[in-house]
């Protein structure tokens, strides 16, 4: 029985060949056929060396036939990948769910309703439905963060990693460490920010207009007017942009894993 090509180059990628002690001679995994699958498989079945160093020499003088009982007797199930890298449907579906369910809020909340409100609603508003919109939505997106790279962890070892796969769990890491830090601080102290900016300028009578655009000489000059209102408005500069800058750093790295996932899908 001949081992299918992504079980060959998988061998190929992760180990090219096995010493079982110094005095042995080196084998190699890039033969086609059962036998080097055996080898990997029973390796990363955690047995004995003595068992390991037995099963080969029955191969090798035909004592047991290359067959999928037989790999399946010493650790290994299945000829495309070992057991501890095959996620569950279960797994799967969650993994897509948490990853598609990050994206699409992170492309409504960014580039689509944002701009809606920003042209049909007043200032005050508009800053209040985002003050209690994007707390959800950062939490939400966190959590989505971790979970997807605790899906991926448990299915992906670290002494099997091959180099996209530790780019895969790094890219998870940078994400629900970014979105993370945007949910405890950046995001809240921006609307906690704006929330006091708004008391100053309700009692200003300010506000009520729509956009951002309109109106800007009145809060050019209640800048220059009042420097408490003029500190919150360069804070509040400050934490946007921070906060829009993990955003965009998330909508980064979830792209990514799209791409990833993507370029591992076998069939639609």
């Amino acid at each position: 029985m001949q081992v299918s090509t992504s079980l060959h180059y998988y061998c190929l990628s992760q180990r090219p060949e096995l010493r079982l002690s110094d005095s042995d001679p080196p084998i190699s995994l890039k033969q086609p056929g059962l036998v080097g699958a055996v080898i990997l498989g029973c390796e990363r079945s955690c047995r004995s060396w003595e068992q390991l160093r037995s099963t080969v020499s029955d191969f090798r003088s035909g004592k047991k036939v290359a067959s999928e009982d037989s790999a399946k007797e010493i650790g290994w199930c299945g000829l495309n990948m070992s057991t501890d890298r095959e996620p569950c449907v279960t797994a799967k579906l969650l993994h897509l769910i948490f990853l598609s369910t990050f994206w699409g809020m992170q492309i409504w909340v960014t580039f689509i309703s944002g701009f809606v409100m920003d042209n049909h609603l007043n200032r005050h508003t508009y800053g209040f439905i985002q003050s209690r919109l994007f707390p959800f939505y950062l939490h939400i997106g966190s959590a989505c963060a971790f979970f997807n790279l605790t899906i991926f962890a448990m299915y992906h070892p670290s002494d099997l990693l091959n180099d996209k796969e530790a780019f895969q769990i790094f890219i998870f890491f940078v994400c629900v460490t970014v979105a993370a830090v945007n949910a405890q601080w950046f995001g809240q102290l921006a609307s906690e920010i704006m929330a006091d900016m708004h008391m100053i300028e309700q009692a200003c009578g300010l506000g009520q207009d729509i956009g951002l655009s309109s109106n800007r000489e009145a809060y050019s000059k209640l800048c220059d007017t009042d420097p408490k209102y003029k500190r919150l408005s360069k804070r509040l500069w400050l934490y946007h942009m921070l906060s829009s800058l993990c955003n965009l750093c998330c909508i980064v790295c979830n792209g990514y894993s799209l791409y990833y996932l993507a370029e591992n899908l076998s069939t639609l």
